[in-house]
């Protein structure tokens, strides 16, 4: 069988525990969901940009021995981030705070059956996973792989390859979640002028960080990426509803 997979991404205990708390509460049609549930949108998706592009970045800025050009070019990079972040967390609290718990209750359901345990050095942790297509973790991985190996002359395929990763993500972190709340027609199209602007920003500033990365550090940006693809049961066909539900655990 063909080996298919996914993206896990270790939860802080701040997420869990107020996704706990939110599938237990949508029961009892707690008052303050929606204000929570809003909150739980835009910081989940901000965790995956920090996960994967943040921690990297950061990584590239600490590197001694580094052109002061580069340093410049990898903070701006960081400005970015913070500043796309910020904006996630204005637009989609403000959008999801309107809503009641009842109309919220499938959003958060969502983003729980998103929660399984992956086995990361030899313990459990609860991850948020997604799905990705086969043929986009084969592309992806042997992209890193050729940075590993110093084949690469640039950095750029890699870079295309996570900006194909990131885009799965917001789909099923905004996009989907967002569907589900079906909002009128304004609040639609400004959420969707919000998720267009922002994403067109990260990948401009991904591509930008591409072009400045230097051979030097192509080991290190493979080896922060190769971490989060993971072998999963799951295949991309299931997850995007061709096929029938499941919801496996993961070791």
């Amino acid at each position: 069988m063909e080996t298919q997979y996914a993206v896990a991404l270790p939860l802080n205990d701040v997420i869990r525990q107020e996704l706990e708390q939110l599938h237990t509460s949508s029961v009892a049609h707690d008052s303050s969901i929606a204000e929570k549930a809003g909150k739980l949108m835009s910081e989940a998706t901000c965790h995956i940009i920090d996960y994967i592009f943040t921690d990297m970045v950061q990584q590239f800025a600490n590197v001694k021995e580094m052109a002061e050009e580069k340093i410049a070019s990898f903070k701006e990079s960081l400005s970015h981030i913070e500043e796309i972040k910020g904006i996630i967390r204005k637009y989609f609290g403000w959008a999801v705070s309107w809503f009641d718990a009842k109309r919220l209750k499938p959003v958060i359901a969502h983003y729980h059956q998103l929660i399984n345990e992956c086995s990361i050095n030899s313990a459990a942790i609860p991850c948020l996973i997604y799905a990705i297509p086969d043929m986009l973790a084969q592309k992806a991985l042997d992209a890193l792989n050729d940075l590993k190996d110093l084949k690469a002359d640039n950095a750029l395929h890699a870079i295309e390859c996570l900006i194909e990763i990131i885009d799965v993500g917001v789909t099923k972190l905004l996009k989907e979640p967002k569907e589900l709340l079906k909002f009128n027609f304004i609040a639609n199209k400004t959420l969707d002028g919000v998720m267009n602007m922002t994403t067109a920003l990260s990948y401009k500033s991904l591509r930008k960080l591409g072009n400045a990365m230097d051979p030097a550090l192509f080991q290190t940006a493979s080896g922060h990426l190769q971490q989060f693809i993971i072998p999963h049961p799951l295949s991309w066909h299931e997850a995007v509803g061709t096929g029938p539900a499941l919801h496996p655990s993961i070791s």
